[in-house]
């Protein structure tokens, strides 16, 4: 697709196919006979991790899966150290009414997200970022694919985008991430770069990118000066602004000029990865009931 073939990008909805997404999953829990349990350990009072938990809380009672909230912050237990949180996620581990874990990520300083990421049960662990479960993906042996890699490769799917031969910028500084996703994209015949925002070569990159995956969690440091023509743009970052709003790093006004396609914030990847989660919770207690069996 070319910037020719519009007078403005497409919005690529990842509210509309989370909603598609939930409604399969919620075929699959009726179909179980134990409901599957997701717990959320949340840390301090991130607006946008405090949005994510009650995305999640919402898509769970959603679907029928039980939902399991641990909170530290100024809400409830303000002083919990990191001593007693791996002690609630040694418990969760053995919990069998939990099917699937996950630290709601970043954790504020003093907490050490690979520490509590690296505690929780693999088996357990349907964000996919246990060091185990990233080796287990990274050597192509994963039993999930983690959510937000699901979600980015889905919408590139929606995008007509095709990965094969694509010039491909990721714009994030966090290794994990930059590492399995542009594993998956090169994987499906990618050329893929990882820059940040501040490199030498962050302008050049995205402009000769066919398309641009950016998770800075700057608002409107993508913009559609910065753009091929005709590039397609998935943005991950998310941030709270002083009037409450949520922005992502793409300024859709300019962006939606040059741009084939991008998503929106807040409706693209944040409810698609929920949706991805929440079949990873289902995928792991429908693989435990065979194994009952």
């Amino acid at each position: 697709m070319t910037k020719d073939d519009m007078t403005t990008a497409q919005r690529l909805d990842g509210k509309a196919l989370a909603e598609k997404i939930l409604a399969d999953v919620a075929v699959r829990v009726r179909k179980l006979t134990h409901a599957p349990g997701l717990a959320v350990i949340l840390i301090g009072n991130d607006p946008a991790s405090i949005l994510y938990v009650r995305n999640k809380e919402r898509a769970c009672h959603k679907v029928g899966i039980a939902f399991h909230k641990y909170l530290s912050n100024d809400q409830f237990l303000p002083n919990a150290d990191e001593t007693q949180l791996l002690e609630a996620i040694g418990f969760l581990n053995l919990d069998p009414e939990v099917s699937g874990i996950i630290v709601q990520l970043p954790p504020p300083k003093g907490f050490h997200a690979d520490v509590l990421v690296a505690a929780v049960d693999p088996a357990k662990d349907v964000d996919g970022f246990h060091p185990r479960n990233i080796e287990a993906f990274l050597a192509g042996r994963a039993t999930l694919t983690p959510p937000l890699i699901a979600a980015v490769l889905r919408l590139l799917r929606e995008s007509d985008a095709p990965l094969a031969g694509a010039v491909i910028a990721i714009v994030a500084k966090d290794g994990v991430l930059r590492k399995t996703l542009g594993k998956v994209l090169v994987d499906n015949g990618a050329h893929v770069t990882a820059t940040t925002n501040d490199a030498k070569d962050f302008i050049p990159t995205l402009r000769s990118a066919d398309i641009v995956i950016t998770a800075v969690g700057k608002p409107g440091v993508i913009t559609g000066a910065l753009l091929k023509p005709g590039a397609v743009v998935v943005d991950i970052g998310i941030t709270r602004q002083p009037d409450g709003t949520f922005a992502g790093d793409v300024d859709a006004a300019s962006v939606e000029k040059v741009a084939a396609a991008f998503t929106p914030t807040p409706g693209g990847v944040g409810p698609l990865t929920v949706a991805m989660l929440l079949e990873n919770v289902t995928r792991l207690e429908e693989l435990s009931a065979q194994q009952l069996r």
